[in-house]
């Protein structure tokens, strides 16, 4: 899901896999294309990921959907993401 559209151009993505849809190759698949329908539908500029430090298995998931690294916030590691060139 997308949300906190309070500063224009940016959201945030959020996911959570039940146990038995893990590992599957889906959640990656499913933040690209929320990712696409933002860029493509919604007009965005900017998506962050926010995991905590510990949460390799997001992290992974966001970085292997596009995401890059960015920064930290608060308790966060923060990931990001803009449309490329090619859309």
């Amino acid at each position: 899901m997308l949300f906190r559209f309070d500063v224009p151009g940016l959201a945030e993505v959020g996911f959570w896999f039940a146990q038995h849809a893990r590992r599957r190759g889906l959640t990656e698949a499913a933040i690209a294309l929320t990712m696409r329908w933002g860029f493509e539908q919604l007009g965005l500029t900017r998506i962050e990921g926010l995991t905590s430090p510990a949460n390799t298995h997001s992290q992974k998931a966001m970085a292997r959907a596009g995401m890059l690294r960015d920064t930290e916030r608060g308790d966060f590691v923060v990931f990001s993401a803009q449309p490329s060139d090619e859309d």
